[in-house]
């Protein structure tokens, strides 16, 4: 006959590896969640984007805007760099939150780098550049650091393949 403290030890025993299955899972369950919510906002970047650039491809007015207003945002009329800078803020706005999500590790460093290389060509084009010196107190003082050491350690690019941009084009 089995002696009542065996019984309770074998009971201890069983139950503390069950807890320590328990938790195992729960960790593999945490990093599935956290490399899946870094995915998802990723794609919600990308797309984000996406959707923008689809905007500028598909109207000429505002592709002819964007186009100038990269290399002399002075010479664009009010309502165009109304429009430029709107348009400007929208995309910086979304890589001010990605910029946040990456230095808390909620965003992929390589998807980051991407990021950062836009960031860097576009806004290294003078009249972006204007731009960004002029409305960067609308960001976090983190990001608006951030972006100003990127253009510092960047040059300015001779040109955009993705907008068929080249200063050649452009008296800068």
């Amino acid at each position: 006959m089995m002696n009542w403290d065996a019984i309770g030890a074998a009971g201890e025993v069983f139950g503390g590896i069950a807890v320590l299955i328990s938790i195992v899972y729960l960790a593999i369950q945490v990093k599935q969640n956290t490399e899946e919510n870094r995915v998802l906002r990723a794609q919600g970047l990308v797309a984000a984007n996406a959707d923008a650039n689809a905007l500028i491809a598909n109207n000429s007015e505002l592709s002819e805007i964007v186009r100038a207003g990269m290399f002399d945002f002075d010479a664009l009329s009010e309502t165009e760099q109304f429009r430029f800078s709107t348009l400007f803020f929208s995309f910086m706005s979304k890589y001010d939150f990605a910029y946040h999500q990456r230095i808390t590790g909620r965003l992929d460093e390589q998807f980051w780098e991407r990021t950062a290389y836009d960031i860097r060509v576009f806004l290294n084009l003078p009249g972006a550049n204007r731009w960004w010196h002029r409305d960067k107190p609308r960001y976090s003082p983190e990001f608006a650091a951030y972006v100003d050491e990127l253009l510092s350690s960047s040059k300015i690019p001779q040109e955009v393949p993705t907008f068929g941009l080249s200063s050649k084009d452009h008296d800068t």
